[in-house]
């Protein structure tokens, strides 16, 4: 953030600086998606820094220039650095399931080859891939968040985590979860559901107090083919898309705790919601009466 003062950003800069992270993608198709969605997070960030509603503070003490740009339409007007940049399209945003992978596929290896050896990994896992935590949530999830009579794991604020955006709920899950989960309650080292070398520490940055289990994990799944950067983010995933193929679009965005099922509409697919225009009756041919006289004659053969 510090590397480049404020008095070298002019709107010519700001648009080399997206072409420059655009080039990133080197021609590669699949790539620009990653690239233009990531470039989308980056300007919607700066946008939002110096934005109009910030700036106009009586209390920001920052100086912000304006510069004259071309404007096709209105003629010369004046901007602010990042506000004659327009956003990229995203692309869809659908999820798509890697190519045999499934939730069951990687329960079922996950208890046969990590459980015993890894249990901290194993148990990081089950809270992923079969309710859906993110990975703070699970990392400092507390066993009284664990509710054996709802069958749910409750997502509240703690005071070692805020759920992101206010997505606090309850997410149901199968009682089976929970009894799995309670057969390591015994090795408990404290109230944290994972036991951890680490201790958690209130810091201003992004810190994971189960660093070393999420490491462990994220080797595991390289292992079983799972190649999205975020590997453990893809468990929530493969999570939101069972049970939306299995329950519907609104349920997977309760289940996920979206702030609203548009934005779960983007990236799953209700199966469900595919309805064929019946059109079977419209597009056979009516019997001739040749026809009609070769099944009778067949009849009377019988």
């Amino acid at each position: 953030m510090d590397a480049v003062p404020l008095r070298a950003i002019n709107p010519e800069s700001a648009a080399n600086w997206k072409l420059s992270y655009l080039a990133r993608a080197n021609g590669d198709p699949q790539k620009l998606v990653q690239v233009r969605r990531s470039f989308n997070a980056a300007l919607r960030h700066c946008k939002s820094l110096f934005s109009k509603n910030i700036i106009s503070q009586a209390n920001f003490g920052v100086v912000v220039p304006k510069f004259t740009i071309k404007d096709s339409q209105r003629g010369d007007r004046q901007a602010f650095w990042f506000e004659a940049l327009r956003f990229e399209k995203p692309g869809s945003m659908k999820f798509h399931s890697p190519v045999g992978i499934t939730y069951e596929s990687l329960l079922k290896d996950a208890r046969k080859e990590i459980k015993a050896t890894e249990p901290e990994a194993y148990k990081l896992l089950l809270l992923c891939l079969c309710a859906g935590l993110r990975r703070a949530e699970a990392d400092t999830l507390l066993w009284s968040q664990l509710d054996e009579n709802e069958s749910c794991v409750r997502v509240v604020r703690t005071e070692f985590n805020e759920p992101k955006h206010d997505s606090g709920g309850v997410v149901y899950v199968d009682p089976a979860l929970l009894t799995e989960l309670d057969s390591f309650k015994a090795g408990s080292s404290g109230q944290f559901v994972v036991n951890s070398p680490l201790e958690w520490k209130r810091t201003n940055y992004t810190r994971y107090r189960c660093e070393p289990h999420w490491e462990t994990l994220n080797g595991w799944l390289s292992g079983k083919g799972i190649v999205a950067t975020k590997k453990v983010h893809e468990l929530r995933k493969l999570f939101g898309d069972a049970i939306v193929k299995q329950q519907g679009i609104f349920a997977g965005a309760a289940q996920l705790r979206h702030s609203s099922i548009q934005m779960t509409t983007n990236h799953y697919t209700d199966p469900r919601q595919r309805a064929a225009l019946p059109v079977s009756g419209l597009l056979k041919d009516k019997p001739t009466k040749k026809a009609i006289k070769t099944r009778k004659e067949r009849k009377a053969v019988v």
